[in-house]
């Protein structure tokens, strides 16, 4: 289980960011026992896991270009409410580069690609009723967002369920307007439905969306294939980004708006 950040750098120079699970129960364990051990600027334990979050969420929309948002279930309102926090305390990045904490709405500042996964699906999220019912909603949910929850070419008609009558509203909604959706099967059951099946007398095995395997494969292309946008005025390699990405922690760490509102929950 991840604990804070892990980061990993791909053979294609790919920089890949894990970050601890929000509004988890095994977080605020954790947090409880550290607390046995050193004294706490915190006044409740759960307001110290919330900002621990929040630095975290608010970190990786500054310095990711794709973020993206796993969920079991569909739609935890908690979710979202968190989002808009950290997307509110994240830093102003500037047009030199640098962390001024202002938050002018006008001024020229980075907003990360957000795609959002459903996991553990079952066969009815796969329907195109569904998706577009579910599309409408994160529509509505991050209709005063800055951040781009749109326009990435993921999981289109070609992945919804073809045993029921096309649903012409939800063909190919077009990339720019597509809401960055994607959904996952539970794994072993999915292993286990395909091998119940008679494939063989089946025209091309498909069992009401591909397996797991071939959709991680999909996701992967979508999320490798999505709009490059600098953080920075200024072209970044792994080494100056890790330096930016430094810097941006250590902003975070000392936020002033992040203080006041651990002092608006104490």
């Amino acid at each position: 289980m991840t604990h804070g950040i892990d980061m990993y750098v791909t053979e294609e120079r790919t920089i890949l960011l894990d970050s601890q699970a929000i509004m988890s129960p095994s977080v605020l364990d954790t947090l409880i026992y550290q607390e046995k051990k050193s004294p706490s600027e915190f006044s409740h334990v759960e307001n110290a896991a919330e900002i621990q979050s929040l630095k975290i969420a608010s970190f990786m929309l500054t310095v990711c270009n794709v973020v993206i948002i796993v969920v079991d279930w569909f739609v935890d309102p908690n979710v979202f409410n968190f989002l808009h926090m950290a997307e509110m305390l994240k830093p102003l990045i500037n047009n030199s580069g640098t962390n001024d904490g202002s938050s002018n709405p006008d001024s020229n500042e980075y907003f990360p690609h957000v795609v959002f996964i459903l996991n553990k699906a079952n066969d009815l999220d796969f329907q195109p009723s569904s998706r577009k019912e579910m599309s409408r909603i994160l529509t509505n949910l991050m209709v005063n967002s800055r951040l781009k929850f749109k326009g990435m070419p993921i999981q289109t008609r070609n992945h919804m369920n073809h045993s029921q009558p096309a649903d012409r509203s939800v063909k190919y909604l077009g990339v720019r307007d597509s809401i960055n959706l994607f959904i996952l099967p539970r794994n072993k059951e999915t292993k286990a439905f395909v091998a119940n099946t008679d494939v063989k007398n089946m025209q091309n095995g498909f069992v009401g969306h591909p397996d797991f395997e071939e959709l991680m494969k999909e996701l992967g292309y979508c999320l490798l294939s999505a709009p490059h946008y600098l953080p920075t005025p200024a072209s970044l390699s792994e080494k100056s980004w890790f330096h930016y990405a430094s810097r941006v922690w250590e902003f975070m760490k000392r936020s002033p708006m992040v203080s006041e509102y651990n002092r608006l929950l104490s």
